[in-house]
C-alpha cells in the first residue's frame, strides 16, 4: 500500500498531491490551497511557520468568498516617564485574540520600580504578565485565557492595545516590543 492510500484510509482527509503542495509551500513561501485552508507567506524557518497572515481559511458563498485570517499586530514602545505606558498594537474591534509575546529590547528603568505588569487594554482586558523583570531580552509568551466562567472575552469590542504598569514609580527609560496574534474576518466579496 502506498502512502497516499494509507493516508486516505487512515485519515480520510489528506491526499498526497495536497500534502505535497503544503510541504512545497512551507519550503518556498508560495500560496497553496488544500481543502478549505490556504497557506501563504513566509516559508518555514527552523521548523516554525511564521504567522504573518499566512493561515487563511476560506468559505465559498453562492457568489464570492470570505475568509478568516490569522494576523499579527507588532509595535514597540519607548518609555517616556509615565506611570503607565501603552504599546499601540491596535488590534481592531471584532478580532479574536489568541495571545501575545513581549520582549524587553533594552534594559528598562523606573524611578523606584523593579518590575512591571502588562495587560490588554481598550477593547479587551486581561493580564498578559506580572512581575516582569526589567532585564534586557526578558520575554513573556501568554495565550489569552477564555476558560471557565467569568473570564474576560477575547473578542475585542474596540481597538485593543497593551498597557504596561511598573510595580512602583514611573517607567523612565527603555523599550518593549509586543506581538499580538489574532483571528479576523476578511469581508466577503459582494454579490454580483
Amino acid at each position: 500500500m502506498n502512502i497516499g492510500n494509507l493516508l486516505n484510509r487512515r485519515l480520510g482527509l489528506i491526499t498526497v498531491p495536497n500534502l505535497q503542495k503544503v510541504i512545497t509551500n512551507l519550503l518556498t513561501g508560495d500560496t497553496v490551497i488544500s481543502g478549505d485552508t490556504e497557506f501563504s507567506g513566509s516559508p518555514v524557518v527552523a521548523g516554525v511557520l511564521n504567522a504573518q497572515s499566512d493561515i487563511r481559511s476560506e468559505a465559498t458563498l453562492s457568489e464570492g468568498t470570505g475568509a478568516l485570517v490569522l494576523k499579527k499586530a507588532v509595535a514597540v514602545k519607548a518609555f517616556a516617564g509615565g506611570a503607565t505606558e501603552v504599546i499601540p498594537v491596535a488590534v481592531p474591534s471584532g478580532a479574536l485574540i489568541v495571545g501575545a509575546q513581549l520582549r524587553n529590547n533594552t534594559l528598562l528603568t523606573a524611578t523606584t520600580g523593579v518590575s512591571y505588569s502588562a495587560a490588554y487594554s481598550g477593547g479587551a482586558t486581561q493580564s498578559i504578565g506580572t512581575g516582569i523583570a526589567f532585564t534586557k531580552n526578558t520575554k513573556t509568551n501568554t495565550f489569552f485565557t477564555v476558560q471557565g466562567s467569568g473570564e474576560a472575552t477575547n473578542i475585542t469590542s474596540n481597538t485593543t492595545n497593551i498597557t504596561l504598569t511598573p510595580n512602583a514609580g514611573t517607567l523612565d527609560t527603555g523599550t518593549v516590543e509586543a506581538v499580538v496574534y489574532y483571528w479576523a474576518f476578511e469581508t466577503t466579496t459582494s454579490a454580483a
